[in-house]
């Protein structure tokens, strides 16, 4: 009987390597981690981190700051200040501090994006030359960077999310104004993008042109376009509150006519005015537009809710030509100055001086203090809480978030909230606490390219807990990401419980899900989320994880001892391999599947079941095996009866295995670690041990 269903949402696009016959087995395995910050914030608790920057007139940053030299009001209401945290980025470099470390509220998020409603094609191919080049050259390690598109026909369009993979954003930069074909592998995240190739087709709908209407008429259909172009950006704004810490965007575009905001008062109709001929002037161009402004304004006060602040680059100003042009420029940067004044941005008028504003920046913004409080009263769900932080004696600028929003249901998300949601857990690691998680990763080396089969285990009671009748959908979304920030590789599933049906087993055990992941040699953090896409309760965990270079001297090569989970109870579903994967399947043995066991917990005086997989010069050497049980305080006991129940033959791929069964001694319960001794009795290779950790009860 089928228990659930599985549907594949996105797969990577693997890099086109051939992969050697001969299969060697890493010696690491990862188990889930824990890495403490410095600071955090949680929707579902009341603690709130406010982030701030302090810098002195000429925009350096003031250090040596306590909590004591601040003042906190929340909707005018003095807060007192439970904690400060300093984030201090030049001390996190001279330190060595990986990028991943830095507290997520203090890492700068610079969000390129790039209007396509008010842009020429030429314009806007500068951009995207500017674009890529603040990528690659302006960007520091810890600094994430998105890419998305605003436009009056397709709306707001995030395709990258907020990352450190500098290849991934150029691609995605450079896809810009491109046809987009169907993409069956896109990442739902949008943390890779595929690689276009550039054609002369431009996807940029230009305004329609004044010689086909009216004045009058043109311009009510060009207010109408920049109502929906607004609508479009306050959906970002809305999005991007899901993002912590302040957002830098870095605007591309031209600008909309200013004068359909602001008015029109030409000297023509002032003349036609004098001589009577008032049917030819046009009043509601002469005065201001006070609907398009009020939305403006709202607009704005998304962005700064969300704690953004807009550099629009007027990729217009370094047209020359007609007076004609350069009159369209300057109506397009007041509609510019506007964005950027009501953000607490700047208009960068000529992309070549992007290099000077973000070093502005970049300087202003080394050092963050994390102030946290909890809220004396509360406004109810989804509300806005103004925010104002100042300094007791001044003598410093003090620029942060202006409020915050009460939690949120999940229900009320947009899907590119949501998918924000996930995509800042991924890159920050934040631990989410939704329900327990534990994640097992098993690198199996081959060749150039290695296999790393990621086991996801999650106690179907928990699921349960808060499940509606009906059905489940949750999402599994792991991303390996290397030092450098970029993504090696991922997949992301959805599986679909069918409750009245899978409920029973789900309270009897586990829900355990296999996938896998193709990896070259070279340090990954495997970060895996798994979300209720009902209800919004997540897990997340992080592996560390090292792919060594393939070896070159052939020698026996082997798995950590892998516990075998019994086969009572729970759910288990796992990717169907592909055909050339078929007979090289790692969790199998005999035909029949296995899972291994992520968390074990072993009962004294029951036999227990493990798996070695190895590889070997020899097709089946006979091998030494030794196993001794170690404890936290490093004492050592014999296991009981440890015997060898089988072994299998070699695959076409190398891969064999050897199952072995061994009783727990009568020991207190607790932590312990299983060693295993492997040795050649040919000398023909050093041997090698290895260990895996297990938890001993002393009853069910």
């Amino acid at each position: 009987m089928q228990l659930a269903v599985l549907r594949v949402l996105a797969r990577s696009p693997l890099p086109g390597i051939l992969v050697s016959a001969g299969l060697v087995i890493a010696a690491a395995t990862g188990v889930g981690e824990q890495f403490p910050k410095s600071f955090h914030e949680n929707a579902e608790v009341s603690l709130v981190a406010v982030p701030v920057t302090v810098t002195a007139p000429d925009g350096t940053p003031i250090r040596g700051l306590t909590a004591s030299d601040f003042e906190l009001s929340d909707e005018g209401v003095r807060q007192s200040i439970e904690a400060l945290d300093v984030v201090d980025l030049r001390r996190f470099r001279e330190v060595g501090e990986p990028p991943w470390a830095v507290p997520g509220a203090a890492r700068r998020h610079f969000l390129i994006l790039f209007d396509q409603s008010y842009a020429s094609p030429n314009a806007m191919r500068r951009a995207r030359d500017a674009a890529a080049r603040l990528v690659g050259e302006g960007m520091e390690p810890e600094d994430l960077a998105a890419v998305a598109t605003v436009s009056v026909e397709t709306g707001a369009r995030l395709l990258m999310t907020f990352t450190a993979d500098r290849r991934q954003l150029v691609n995605a930069i450079r896809s810009i104004g491109l046809a987009a074909p169907a993409d069956r592998t896109r990442d739902p995240l949008a943390f890779s993008f595929p690689q276009r190739v550039e054609t002369s087709a431009d996807a940029i709908v230009p305004m329609p042109s004044d010689q086909m209407m009216t004045q009058k008429t043109f311009d009510d259909f060009a207010v109408g376009r920049v109502e929906q172009h607004l609508a479009a950006m306050g959906s970002l704004a809305a999005a991007l509150e899901e993002v912590a810490g302040q957002k830098t965007i870095v605007y591309f575009s031209e600008g909309f006519d200013g004068r359909l905001l602001v008015g029109d008062s030409a000297v023509a109709d002032n003349e036609a005015m004098v001589r009577g001929q008032y049917w030819t002037v046009d009043v509601d161009r002469r005065f201001a537009n006070a609907p398009l402004m009020e939305k403006l304004t709202e607009t704005l006060a998304l962005f700064r809710r969300s704690d953004c602040n807009i550099y629009p680059i007027d990729i217009a100003g370094l047209r020359a030509g007609a007076t004609e042009q350069l009159e369209i420029s300057h109506r397009g940067e007041e509609a510019l100055q506007m964005i950027a004044k009501g953000t607490g941005g700047e208009v960068v008028r000529n992309p070549n001086d992007l290099d000077r504003a973000l070093e502005h920046i970049r300087a202003s913004t080394l050092l963050t203090y994390v102030l946290s409080f909890r809220p004396s009263r509360s406004r109810g769900e989804g509300r806005y809480h103004r925010l104002k932080v100042r300094l007791k004696k001044g003598g410093g600028r003090v620029s942060g978030r202006a409020g915050y929003y009460e939690t949120r249901g999940f229900s009320s998300f947009s899907p590119l909230q949501r998918a924000l949601a996930a995509a800042d857990v991924i890159t920050h690691e934040r631990q989410t606490g939704g329900f327990p998680m534990t994640v097992l990763v098993v690198p199996l080396q081959a060749g150039a390219l290695c296999r790393v089969p990621v086991l996801i285990q999650i106690p179907g009671e928990e699921l349960l807990d808060k499940a509606s009748n009906g059905t489940m959908r949750l999402g599994f979304y792991v991303y390996a990401v290397s030092e450098k920030g970029e993504v090696g590789d991922f997949f992301t599933r959805s599986v679909t419980l069918d409750l009245g049906r899978d409920a029973a087993r789900l309270r009897e055990g586990l829900l355990r899900y296999r996938g896998e992941l193709r990896l070259l040699p070279g340090r990954y953090r495997i970060r895996t989320l798994a979300r209720d896409e009902d209800h919004g309760r997540s897990a997340f965990q992080a592996v560390s994880l090292q792919v060594a270079e393939p070896e070159k001297d052939g020698g026996l090569r082997s798995s950590p001892p892998l516990f075998l989970a019994g086969a009572a109870g729970g759910i288990t579903l796992r990717d169907a391999p592909g055909q050339s994967e078929a007979s090289a399947e790692p969790f199998e043995i005999a035909g029949e599947a296995f899972v291994p066991e992520v968390d074990p917990a072993l009962i004294v005086g029951r036999p227990a079941r493990l798996c070695l997989l190895l590889s070997s010069p020899a097709a089946e050497p006979n091998l030494q095996i030794q196993a001794v049980i170690v404890g936290l305080d490093g004492r050592q006991w014999a296991p009981g009866n440890l015997v060898v129940v089988g072994r299998t033959a070699p695959d076409p791929t190398g891969l064999w295995k050897i199952v072995l069964e061994f009783e727990p001694t009568a020991l207190p319960a607790g932590g312990y670690r299983l060693a295993i001794t492997l040795r050649d009795p040919t000398g023909a290779a050093p041997a090698i041990v290895r260990e895996a950790s297990f938890r001993l009860l002393s009853r069910p």
